[in-house]
């Protein structure tokens, strides 16, 4: 079963939070029970002041425990007197749990004062009746108290085991002469404790009730704004499904989330580039092929009429557009090649300056046919060496010769230059002019551009030479750029690795 994102998202945080609240309320509810119930036991124990008196009284005597030890009806007498001393005995008392009325009191009637103090006595009773037996009687509630040495050592009470009892110490002259012990409580028995307790319980409810009512909230929400930009992605990537490669996404988000927002974004203009590239590129063959296939197709027809005659010159003709439309072909095959890094490549230690000389040789008398004049500066002091193929480098430079000829203006100087700089050979080659414009620059290594203005169409090329030599020279680590220089003229710039 198929379920979507938003829903797993929702159900994740929402679980979450059940489980944390659910943990919180049990460890809270229990530490507050836990906590309140060592507090009444604690407050209870310090009531017992009157209990203390006694037993200090009993201490200074004989100076120990002995008149008290096992003795019951000592032990008797002292919270017999206690209850004396003190009729209004608290809930939280731990002599008895069950309130007696205030005999002294001058706002009850005769009647129920000689009822109260009726009431008292068998309530003092029944004390002594439990303080004798030191069991649990039939309303189940034992008494709860007991004296220890300075040792911890039991001296009387019902004590099976001292970690069971609260301690607090009897002091003569700030020295600790034994302890009062009070059972701790398991369970509180009170009504007003356990009211108070239960009010504590259902507030921690409530509040976890309440947070949980938010964290549903919370969580929609947040499943929501996490969905949002994920959705957004979705629509973009369905939308360049469909060739659609101007679509933009916007994500206000800074998380991880916007960085994929902006890659996808990234991704979709570079492919709008692309399908402009390829529509420029099919249109820039279709007419490249075209020309020399309409010129050919125009020879043979008037061969065919009769208008032209078979002679040297048609031949010549048809033959040199033939080797045009072949050139194209080549250097588009090349640059397929290059682009999609299967252009082979066989590297070696070389000198590039000995490859732009034996180049200049090859090309010497066709630049002074075309009356350029070469101004070459090779002499570097220091071995030059770097890592490449001659071949490729030598067709880079065959390629640039082959575009100054073509454009370079005549009469006309070339200036070939060589330097080191930064264990890097760099190579500049310049020609007297025409320049191209500015606007130009950057596209001059782009396949099949020509500035219109200056470098016609009809002297020839296929406009991929120096988008070749790019592919070669960055394949060997280095670097190729076109400037102006002063003079109106135009500057390709090469750089190599030094090695």
């Amino acid at each position: 079963m198929r379920i979507n994102l938003f829903y797993k998202l929702f159900g994740a945080f929402f679980l979450s939070s059940v489980i944390i609240v659910g943990l919180w309320i049990f460890v809270v509810r229990y530490y507050v029970s836990d906590n309140f119930t060592r507090y009444v036991n604690k407050f209870e124990l310090e009531l017992q002041h009157e209990v203390m008196s006694e037993l200090i009284k009993v201490y200074s005597k004989d100076r120990n425990w002995n008149s008290l030890r096992h003795n019951k009806t000592l032990w008797i007498d002292i919270l017999s007197k206690t209850i004396a001393r003190n009729p209004t005995i608290t809930p939280h008392n731990p002599l008895y749990q069950l309130q007696p009325g205030h005999p002294g009191s001058s706002e009850m009637h005769e009647v129920e004062k000689e009822f109260a103090e009726k009431d008292f006595k068998q309530r003092k009773q029944l004390i002594k009746h439990r303080l004798s037996n030191q069991h649990p009687s039939n309303d189940n509630r034992p008494i709860k108290l007991a004296v220890f040495d300075k040792n911890k050592q039991a001296i009387v009470g019902n004590v099976k085991k001292p970690e069971q009892y609260i301690l607090k110490p009897i002091k003569l002259n700030k020295k600790t002469i034994g302890w009062l012990g009070l059972r701790k409580r398991r369970q509180l028995s009170n009504p007003l404790d356990i009211s108070f307790l239960k009010q504590q319980t259902q507030l921690i409810y409530t509040v976890g009730g309440g947070i949980l009512s938010l964290s549903l909230v919370i969580s929609f929400l947040l499943s929501r704004h996490i969905l949002s930009p994920i959705n957004s992605l979705t629509k973009g990537t369905r939308a360049i499904a469909d060739r659609k490669f101007e679509t933009r996404i916007t994500v206000k988000t800074r998380d991880e989330l916007a960085d994929l927002a902006n890659d996808f974004n990234t991704m979709a203009e570079t492919l709008e580039k692309f399908e402009d590239q390829r529509k420029q590129w099919i249109s820039d063959i279709t007419h490249e092929l075209g020309t020399p296939l309409s010129i050919l197709q125009g020879e043979i027809e008037a061969v065919q009429d009769g208008i032209r005659q078979i002679e040297s010159d048609t031949l010549e003709s048809l033959h040199a557009e033939v080797l045009h439309l072949s050139k194209i072909v080549n250097d588009l095959r090349e640059l397929s090649l290059a682009e999609t890094g299967g252009l082979s490549f066989k590297k070696d230690s070389i000198n590039p300056l000995n490859v732009i000389t034996d180049t200049i040789s090859i090309f010497e008398k066709r630049f002074s046919k075309r009356q350029l004049t070469l101004d070459v500066n090779l002499n570097i002091k220091e071995t030059i060496s770097t890592i490449g193929d001659r071949d490729r480098l030598q067709q880079v430079f065959s390629n640039i010769f082959e575009n100054t000829l073509r454009y370079a203006d005549s009469p006309g100087t070339i200036s070939i230059r060589a330097g080191i700089e930064e264990q890097k050979v760099h190579i500049r080659i310049e020609d007297s002019g025409p320049g191209v414009p500015e606007g130009s620059l950057e596209h001059l290594f782009d396949r099949l551009y020509r500035v219109e203005q200056s470098r016609n169409r009809a002297i020839g090329g296929s406009g991929l030479g120096l988008a070749i030599c790019k592919h070669i020279i960055n394949a060997h680590d280095g670097e190729i750029k076109a400037s102006n220089v002063p003079g109106n003229g135009l500057r390709i710039e090469i750089t190599l690795p030094k090695t």
